[in-house]
């Protein structure tokens, strides 16, 4: 299991704490949330309209928040592969 707090991310010996099941479920939750959003994400940024016609602020919170998403996923990808190993 890791922890992510402030840029350093953390490592905890959870063996049998956790169930590895239930959190693999929560984890595969998110990870189908997230990957809808990225994609709702992705899509708007790439609609020419959109980028012409939203305030620069608008397009750069987007390309922001698709950023964070790509990197939470990932992050749980991390996490999913430690809880199957």
């Amino acid at each position: 299991m890791s922890i992510l707090a402030e840029g350093t991310v953390i490592y905890l010996a959870l063996g049998g704490v956790v169930d590895q099941k239930k959190e693999l479920r929560t984890i595969e939750g998110k990870m189908g949330a997230l990957g809808k959003a990225i994609e709702a994400k992705a899509s708007r940024l790439r609609n020419p309209e959109f980028i012409k016609k939203a305030p620069v602020s608008v397009v750069t919170k987007e390309k922001e928040t698709l950023r964070d998403y790509t990197e939470e996923l990932e992050r749980l990808k991390r996490m999913q592969d430690e809880l199957r190993s």
